[in-house]
Formats: C-alpha cells, sequence, structure tokens
C-alpha cells in the first residue's frame, strides 16, 4: 500500500497526520507543521483519515481569510496600484497635453474589454496570469494561483482596470475641451484655467509654475490701478469683496501718478 508523505508511522506503531504550514501563518514567519495522532495502527483507516484531513487542510489553506488576504484587503492593494498609475498617466497630459488618436485609441479599447470582462465573468481575459504574477510579487501578496482568493484577485483586477481607463479618458476629455459656459454663482469654474494652465501653455512651450491663467486677474488689477482707476471700481471689476484682498495681492509696487508725483520733484 502506498503510504502517503503526510502519514507517518510512530515508534509505538501509530499512525500519525503530519501538515506542513506556510510561513505566512506563522508569528515569525517560518514553515512549520502540525502533527496529530489518528490513534489507529491499522493503515487503511489511517490512510482514510488522513485523506480526509489533507483535503480539508487544503481547502483551509486557500481561504483568502486564512491568507491574510480578505476582499477589502485585495482591493485595496489594487486601488493603489492603479491610482499610481492614474497619476503617472495625468502627469505625462499635465506635461503632453491630450493622447494623440492612437492613444486614445487604446483606452478606449482597453475599457471597452473590460467592461465586457467584468460583465461576462471572462477575467482572465484581462487579468492575465503574467499580470496577476507580477500584481502579488511586487506587493508580496499570500495568494495561490486557483485558490478563493485568486479568483477575488482576477475580478477585482478586471474592475479596477474599467475604473482606471474610464477616468484616463475622462481626464483627457478635459484636456481636449474648452468649456465656456458660466453660472451666476462659480462663473468659468475651473474648466477654462484648467484648459489654459494644462492644455494651451504646453501647447505653446511656455508652461512654467509662476505662469497660470490667474496671471491676467493681477495684470488687469495692477495696470488699472497704476493707471489711476478708483480702487472701488477695480474691486468691482475683479470681484474682490474686501479691498484688502485686492491691496494685499495684487496692487504691489508703487502706482504710475505716484511715480509721476516723484519725477516731477527734479
Amino acid at each position: 500500500m502506498h503510504v502517503p508523505h503526510y502519514l507517518t508511522l510512530s515508534r509505538h506503531q501509530v499512525y500519525y497526520f503530519r501538515f506542513p504550514i506556510p510561513a505566512i501563518l506563522h508569528p515569525e514567519g517560518k514553515p512549520s507543521h502540525i502533527r496529530l495522532s489518528l490513534e489507529t495502527r491499522c493503515p487503511k483507516e489511517a490512510l482514510r483519515l488522513a485523506r480526509g484531513l489533507a483535503y480539508l487542510g487544503d481547502r483551509l489553506l486557500s481561504n483568502p481569510a486564512v491568507q491574510n488576504m480578505n476582499h477589502s484587503e485585495i482591493r485595496a492593494v489594487l486601488h493603489g496600484h492603479f491610482k499610481e498609475l492614474r497619476e503617472q498617466v495625468k502627469a505625462k497630459l499635465n506635461r503632453l497635453g491630450p493622447f494623440t488618436k492612437q492613444e486614445k485609441l487604446a483606452h478606449e479599447k482597453a475599457y471597452g474589454e473590460a467592461l465586457e470582462a467584468y460583465e461576462t465573468e471572462n477575467y482572465e481575459k484581462i487579468a492575465t496570469k503574467p499580470c496577476l504574477a507580477e500584481i502579488i510579487n511586487r506587493y508580496d501578496m499570500p495568494i495561490k494561483a486557483k485558490s478563493p482568493a485568486y479568483q477575488v484577485l482576477q475580478r477585482e483586477y478586471v474592475l479596477q482596470v474599467q475604473h482606471c481607463t474610464k477616468s484616463i479618458l475622462e481626464w483627457n476629455a478635459d484636456y481636449e475641451r474648452v468649456n465656456f459656459s458660466t453660472d451666476p454663482a462659480n462663473g468659468y469654474g475651473r474648466n477654462l484655467g484648467r484648459w489654459f494652465n494644462e492644455t494651451l501653455l504646453v501647447k505653446l512651450k511656455i508652461k512654467r509654475p509662476e505662469l497660470v491663467f490667474h496671471s491676467f486677474r493681477h495684470t488687469f488689477s495692477t495696470r488699472l490701478a497704476r493707471a489711476g482707476v478708483d480702487l472701488s471700481l477695480i474691486r468691482r471689476l475683479v470681484g474682490h469683496v474686501e479691498s484688502d484682498t485686492l491691496n494685499k495681492y495684487y496692487l504691489k509696487g508703487p502706482l504710475m501718478p505716484q511715480l509721476k508725483e516723484v519725477v516731477e520733484k527734479l
């Protein structure tokens, strides 16, 4: 009769069940094992009991909770991974402007495939073994292939690809269009300034940290003041409620009438 490796015989001819425990479950990160007496000297009975215990042990160790990776933890790892990717793409859009036609089509294709894979539950089309192996190794995730945790990882990976590509396409759309719509409460909002700062200046190759759309407001206020326009009128034109804001942040340096008065004293 074949005796599997997890079945051992003591010096008293009593069979013991020996099962390995992964290092991830050990407090000190060391591989170990459990040894349990089957309380029998009959090899057939011992084999039957050991097979059942081995099956239950494998099922237990494949559980994501036992592997220290539950659903929320897996989602948190993937969310952090794709957040980093999104920030890299956003930085590229800030630096180079909107996608090329080919780049945009590639992202649209990736989004469509991820959406279809999630809806049809055909996760392997997107969450391929090499992709998941890279994620598991990079973040040291205690997940084995074909385990329940691995299935959770597949599903969440596809979902994160879907959300990531969708948000990237939305960002790109903001860079491609100029929205001049306005409302009484928010004026032109952030769309016009974002297009000017992140698209127009980039295309003109004059983007600098100190040069932003808001600079027009400073220049407008300063030149009106130096031309002798009453400060109360300037404050109403630029929309400041308090004159202190205008004096503190906008009107820097002497006004034109002041300079003229100094020169005429010569």
